[in-house]
């Protein structure tokens, strides 16, 4: 039975033997009931920390499916399913967050929401399931601000979008991923304003942050500057050049610049 099995499979946990231990409860999977919620803890836990993610999320299902999960259980669900089947994995967060409100489970709504296409849906589902008071637990986090922007801004809400945006940059000004989001934001708002007087001094940030050179070339080529637009496109070249809707970006900037045969 079950309970002979977790015996074995704790002795060679003692001594250091997990393959073996893992093999031990593998073994006995097929004649494990849902009911035998200590097996498929130990399995999964097992599995998780062997790296064998399909087979610890298999047995955290099983805890899911008879109400016995807790947040790492719902975790490794999400981790195995978040890119084969994403909106099984955003349902499986989006229960989780429900289950146990750890905020862990939220942020993983808002990941796998934004990954999906197309993600404001998704995105308003995952706000939806905030109760009253609950999003003051995520304040600190720019995670989620950044998914709020993303969400008010498809909503055609500009400004709260970038007010959601900035409280992000507040919370993490080093990081130049959520810099490059909100110059994307303020290129597809029309509204370079706030950043034309700025973009000199992005220049010296962006020579060491790549994540930077695509946004600070669109918005120079936006604010009608192609030629401080041109050396970031050519820092891209390397990486881009295969890419035939950046090659037309690119000819139009140069085209822009007064270089027509460089574009041709």
């Amino acid at each position: 039975g079950t309970q002979v099995t977790l015996a074995i499979a704790t002795i060679d946990y003692v001594h250091g033997r997990l393959p073996q231990a893992l093999a031990a409860l593998f073994s006995a999977e097929p004649h494990a009931r849902q009911s035998d919620t200590a097996y498929w803890e130990t399995l999964s836990g097992l599995a998780w920390m062997l790296e064998r993610y399909p087979l610890a999320a298999r047995a955290a299902q099983v805890l899911i499916d008879t109400g016995k999960a807790d947040t790492a259980d719902y975790q490794r669900v999400v981790y195995a399913e978040q890119y084969r089947h994403p909106q099984r994995a955003f349902a499986v967060a989006e229960r989780g967050w429900k289950q146990t409100h750890d905020p862990g489970m939220f942020l993983s709504m808002l990941y796998v929401a934004s990954a999906l296409q197309p993600a404001t849906p998704w995105l308003a589902r995952a706000f939806a399931a905030l109760g009253p008071g609950q999003a003051g637990a995520f304040a600190a986090e720019p995670a989620y601000w950044t998914s709020l922007a993303e969400l008010r801004a498809a909503q055609g809400h500009g400004r709260a979008a970038l007010a959601a945006y900035r409280q992000a940059l507040r919370l993490s000004p080093g990081d130049d991923g959520l810099l490059a989001g909100y110059l994307w934001l303020l290129i597809d708002s029309g509204n370079l304003t706030p950043i034309a007087s700025h973009l000199y001094r992005l220049d010296h940030r962006a020579r060491q942050a790549p994540a930077l050179w695509a946004p600070i070339a669109a918005a120079y080529a936006a604010l009608d500057r192609p030629e401080r637009a041109l050396p970031w496109l050519q820092a891209q070249w390397p990486t881009r050049k295969n890419d035939p809707l950046w090659l037309l970006n690119y000819a139009d900037t140069l085209e822009q610049a007064d270089r027509p045969d460089a574009a041709w």
